[in-house]
């Protein structure tokens, strides 16, 4: 019902929320979460998932940090790669 009326204020303003883009993630530290009903928007069925790519940063379910800190020294790594190896050919 929330999303329905979220949905409606959006639109009642001009803005729209992409449902192809929207994914679930329950925040919580238990390990199973039971009776999850599917949600729908737009008739279109909101897939859950354990973590969602929120700009520049990567929260997973239990808002660990694990995820985000390897996805970003991995970035941080390859350039410095390259330039190690421009270095050692000169």
């Amino acid at each position: 019902m929330s999303l329905r009326i979220t949905n409606e204020w959006c639109y009642s303003v001009g803005l729209s929320i992409s449902s192809a883009k929207t994914t679930i993630v329950s925040f919580t530290g238990k390990r199973k979460i039971s009776n999850m009903k599917d949600i729908r928007l737009d008739g279109r069925l909101i897939e859950y998932k354990s973590e969602v790519k929120y700009p520049g940063t990567t929260l997973d379910k239990k808002l660990l940090w694990k995820r985000h800190i390897a996805l970003t020294g991995n970035k941080a790594t390859r350039p410095l790669m390259i330039f190690r190896n421009l270095a050692d050919k000169t």
